[in-house]
């Protein structure tokens, strides 16, 4: 059969058939729009992000960062996080470290506070907090008062003699608060290399009584083998119900130290507000809040401006 000729041109045009006709438009489509489906969401590269801190591998501070780090990743698209364990530098010194870093936000310092400006290796203390960026506190970690099963509040303020409590370093947060606990307790304070050596001195019976963080504590208080005096907070813990503060019990002492993590001072505020946000989305996530729990540990955020204020009513209080 003759094929009609082109209206335009007199020559013979092929006929396409239904089936072959969709076939064409269809790859005509598809090359179309693969380069601009490409150009609309390309391929976006993953940044390393890694929290930095002094503490050793396997310690408890190591622990809790690893523990926390897949939550800040599951929060803050197209980064991948790690934890960078420097045992030889104090947490001091690696935040000194930290406030002389380049401003990408790809590093951020550990710290727990007020104890960091506490320590040794900082200098003055006003002077490191303004080399910083506190990007924000995710959790609260209270102190505890806490002694043998038999031991009492009542039987401690009996006492004639200062009794001994064990305390962790110089420059914790419970060496810190310990002035303001001696007003109302006559004790005699002694300091233990680490949380975990005065907790222990004061399961064997050594001594009287301890204050620790609740999170170093809360394993033996709910197995029975120590008993919580008093909490430091101003109002009850829901992880312990039946304890009361030590407000509760005559002795006005609010003490709790705060983990977060901080940026260089210079870090623009492009870089370092995606980060914070990430670090509010974890606190609200129900299971960084479960982990948190377990652990002995108050899941709550602190933006840069309270926690930075915070910081400077304990470093005023501290005469630091």
């Amino acid at each position: 059969m003759a094929l009609p000729p082109h209206p335009a041109t007199g020559l013979a045009t092929p006929l396409l058939t239904a089936a072959p006709r969709r076939r064409l438009l269809l790859g005509l489509a598809a090359g179309l729009a693969t380069p601009f489906l490409a150009r609309a969401h390309p391929a976006e590269p993953v940044t390393e992000v890694t929290l930095l801190t002094g503490g050793a591998e396997g310690g408890p501070t190591d622990l809790w960062l690893r523990a926390f780090a897949p939550f800040l990743e599951r929060h803050l698209p197209h980064r991948a996080v790690s934890v960078s364990n420097r045992p030889e530098a104090s947490r001091a010194q690696l935040l000194v470290t930290i406030a002389s870093a380049p401003a990408n936000g790809r590093s951020l310092g550990y710290a727990v506070t007020p104890d960091i400006f506490a320590q040794p290796g900082t200098g003055r203390a006003s002077g490191l907090l303004k080399r910083l960026r506190l990007l924000g506190a995710v959790a609260e970690d209270p102190l505890v008062l806490v002694a043998p099963p038999e031991t009492s509040l009542a039987s401690l303020q009996r006492e004639r003699e200062p009794q001994t409590l064990a305390l962790p370093p110089q420059g914790s947060t419970a060496a810190l608060a310990t002035p303001a606990l001696q007003e109302h307790l006559p004790l005699a304070p002694l300091n233990f290399p680490s949380a975990a050596a005065a907790r222990q001195a004061t399961l064997s019976g050594n001594v009287s009584v301890a204050l620790v963080r609740l999170s170093d504590a809360i394993a033996a208080l709910q197995e029975g083998r120590l008993a919580a005096l008093g909490l430091a907070l101003a109002e009850r813990c829901a992880l312990l119900p039946e304890t009361p503060t030590l407000g509760e019990r005559g002795i006005p002492l609010v003490a709790s130290a705060r983990r977060g993590f901080v940026l260089p001072a210079g870090t623009p505020d492009a870089v370092a507000t995606p980060l914070a946000a990430a670090l509010a989305k974890v606190v609200a996530d129900p299971e960084y809040v479960a982990q948190a729990n377990a652990s002995g540990i108050l899941p709550g955020f602190l933006d840069e401006a309270n926690w930075t204020r915070l910081v400077r009513q304990q470093l005023a209080a501290l005469k630091l």
